[in-house]
């Protein structure tokens, strides 16, 4: 997985120098499987991008291995795959500070 995720890096990075530039983080997220709305997106840049509104490469990987971990813990509850999953509060919490 690890060299899937450095060839869409390496082809989303601007003239292939190794930064990804925040325009480019939707495509190569798309290109790893991840269909995510602005928000989310929102979410992930104001976490992620550098003060220079870049990514390295760690920090794609990053991206990547946390939203696998949110949709894997999500599937998980989502028994009958309707899109929806009840949480109380505390595993809520525990799935928020697990990604």
């Amino acid at each position: 997985r690890l060299k899937l995720w450095h060839g869409v890096f390496k082809n989303n990075a601007k003239e292939k120098s190794g930064i990804l530039i925040a325009d480019r983080l939707r495509d190569a997220l798309s290109d790893v499987g991840f269909q995510l709305n602005s928000a989310i997106l929102s979410v992930l840049m104001m976490r992620y991008i550098r003060k220079d509104g870049t990514l390295r490469f760690g920090d794609f990987v990053a991206i990547i291995l946390n939203l696998s971990i949110a949709f894997d813990g999500f599937e998980k509850r989502d028994l009958n795959q309707q899109g929806t999953i009840r949480v109380n509060r505390a595993e809520w919490l525990r799935l928020a500070l697990s990604c």
